[in-house]
């Protein structure tokens, strides 16, 4: 159905792990442990979705480079983020701290992803029909157009040219 509604689905998915993430601070350990499992179970989906997201809205000649810059900011920012726990633990305590870097970060997640969803504007392709007249068309899918078919040519190599 295209990248508009990928991003909606991980709108909605990061939507419905908030409360169970939440759930999985303020309840026992037996409950904790369920609602840890359901909020895993619709939130840890988003990785594989925003990389297909992220690989089809960039050129084919920046996708790895595109690829590797963000998991390098993913990586330091989001492998830094531990450190302001502290401070807000301090202020606050271990769980409320907890409540906001973890679940609050499902939240705010979901509504930057649904946020970007609203801003993607659905792409129209102008078709010409049978009558010679040029029709526009939504496009439900994906272009493929920017893929290639790419032909490497190979030489020849026998055994003899590793011996």
């Amino acid at each position: 159905m295209g990248i508009r509604s990928r991003v909606a689905v991980l709108a909605i998915s990061q939507l419905v792990s908030t409360p169970f993430a939440f759930g999985s601070i303020y309840m026992g350990p037996v409950g904790a442990m369920i609602t840890l499992a359901i909020s895993y179970l619709f939130a840890e989906m988003w990785f594989g979705i925003l990389f297909a997201v992220l690989v089809e809205i960039v050129p084919l000649a920046v996708r790895s480079t595109t690829v590797g810059v963000f998991l390098f900011v993913m990586n330091n920012i989001g492998g830094n983020l531990p450190i302001l726990m502290e401070p807000v633990r301090k202020a606050t305590s271990f769980s409320h701290a907890l409540a906001i870097f973890y679940a609050g970060a499902y939240l705010v997640s979901s509504v930057l992803f649904a946020i970007t969803a609203l801003m993607m504007g659905t792409k129209t392709a102008k078709t010409a029909s049978q009558d010679g007249k040029a029709e526009s068309q939504d496009m439900a899918g994906v272009d493929n157009v920017a893929f290639t078919q790419s032909t490497l040519q190979l030489n020849n190599v026998t055994e003899s040219h590793y011996l």
